[in-house]
C-alpha cells in the first residue's frame, strides 16, 4: 500500500513538473509491515499521504518546485522524511491546530488528523524541522 501511495504521488509530481528525489535505503526493501496491525499500516499510509499532499500543494505555489522523500531504518525505527521548499513568511507554530492553514480557507485539517492518528498509536511519532526555506515532516515508526 505504501509503495502504491508514493508512486501515485510521484505521478502527480511529474504532472505538475515538480522535481523530486526519492531515496529509499536498501534495508527498507525487506521491512515487513505484516508485523504491524492494520490500523498502524493504514495510519502510516494516511500520514504519508497527508505529508506528500501538503508538500505538493506548497511547492506548486513557488517558482522552485522540489520535494525530497527519504525512507530508511535504524535499530529501533523506520523513518519516513518528506522535505519541500516553502515560503517561510507565515507562522508555522500552529500547524497542528484544527483549521489552521497557511493555504487559505477550506484547509487546515490534514496535520491535525496526523496528530490524532499519532496520539492513538503507540508505534508512531512525528515531528517537523524548519530551515530557511525547507520544511521537513518526519514520521517515525517504532519497530515491534
Amino acid at each position: 500500500g505504501l509503495r502504491g501511495l508514493v508512486y501515485s504521488k510521484l505521478l502527480i509530481m511529474d504532472k505538475n513538473t515538480i522535481d523530486y528525489e526519492l531515496d529509499v535505503s536498501p534495508s527498507m526493501r525487506i521491512v515487513n509491515f505484516d508485523k504491524y496491525d492494520n490500523d498502524t499500516v493504514l495510519s502510516v499510509c494516511k500520514i504519508v499521504g497527508i505529508f506528500l499532499d501538503n508538500a505538493i500543494e506548497e511547492v506548486n505555489k513557488l517558482d522552485e518546485k522540489y520535494i525530497i522523500i527519504e525512507m530508511y531504518d535504524d535499530e529501533n525505527n523506520i523513518i519516513i522524511s518528506i522535505t519541500n521548499i516553502f515560503d517561510n513568511t507565515k507562522d508555522k507554530n500552529s500547524i497542528y491546530k484544527v483549521g489552521f492553514s497557511t493555504k487559505g480557507d477550506g484547509h487546515g485539517y490534514g496535520l491535525s488528523l496526523v496528530k490524532k492518528l499519532i496520539n492513538k498509536n503507540k508505534y508512531l511519532q512525528s515531528h517537523h524541522e524548519i530551515t530557511d526555506n525547507e520544511f521537513t515532516q518526519i514520521l517515525e515508526i517504532k519497530k515491534p
